[in-house]
């Protein structure tokens, strides 16, 4: 345990005057008090006893420290606890500062005290596309993915074109090359051809949501999907499957990778 007194825990500094037969108060951490003689002051405060009333703090990160009770305050101004404390995370991104001792009360409704990150859940519709309002076509896969990234960032790539175009019309920093060292989360990916009649004039695009080892979660938009309302349901691919336009049900999206516009460069 690290030893921080905030304020003067000696007798030297608090102007005591030790007179043989004399006796100060000394208090311990954990709330307990005694009387010494003046002289022998020195020696209790070698052992861990001090002055004033004191109090062990804790910090989030492990470590804790002796104060001034009259400073606690202070302390806990700057994240400091007077009981134990420990970080805990949900899977949404959430983390919050418990007391130890609660912590298996936390953990019984789904949080840790690790980071965790939870994917997409495959089949679940995560798009509010009710939301879209952006110029392109209502229910097409460029209205779909722009509505998706504003959605998600409040971002827009803006009118760039059909599907087959947007690679090309992206902002330059925005353009990744199709290669699978490239995949990653919340990109546009910009294939030639789609599956349908219009898709194999105008392309197609999807967005990718995550990225978990080899398994890409994405979802897309176009006519049929938004018909269905079946637009923003997380599908799943493998890295070479995003190169292929084939999801792992060996389902073809799209052929001819142009390439991935990355939404953070927006």
């Amino acid at each position: 345990m690290n030893k921080f007194i905030a304020g003067a825990l000696c007798v030297s500094c608090l102007n005591l005057t030790a007179f043989a037969g004399e006796s100060v108060a000394l208090y311990a951490p954990n709330g307990r008090s005694i009387q010494v003689s003046a002289e022998d002051v020195s020696i209790w405060e070698n052992v861990g006893w001090y002055t004033v009333p004191v109090k062990t703090i804790y910090a989030p990160d492990g470590r804790s420290a002796v104060v001034a009770a009259s400073d606690i305050s202070a302390w806990e101004a700057v994240g400091w606890h007077n009981v134990p404390v420990t970080t805990i995370y949900a899977p949404d991104g959430r983390k919050a500062i418990v007391a130890t001792r609660d912590v298996p009360n936390w953990e019984a409704v789904g949080w840790f005290t690790y980071p965790v990150k939870q994917f997409p859940v495959v089949g679940e519709r995560i798009a509010d596309t009710a939301t879209y309002a952006n110029d392109a076509d209502r229910g097409q896969c460029v209205w779909y993915v722009r509505g998706r990234m504003t959605e998600k960032f409040r971002k827009d790539t803006g009118a760039i074109g059909n599907a087959n175009d947007m690679w090309y019309n992206a902002r330059e920093e925005a353009k990744l090359a199709p290669l699978v060292e490239n995949i990653k989360p919340d990109l546009i990916a910009s294939y030639k051809y789609g599956t349908s009649v219009l898709g194999k004039r105008y392309g197609h695009v999807i967005y990718i949501e995550d990225v978990d080892g080899d398994t890409v979660y994405y979802t897309e938009g176009g006519s049929g999907y938004y018909q269905k309302g079946t637009d923003g349901v997380v599908k799943t691919a493998t890295k070479v499957g995003i190169l292929e336009g084939l999801n792992t049900d060996g389902t073809s999206f799209g052929s001819t990778l142009i390439g991935f516009i990355d939404v953070s460069a927006y």
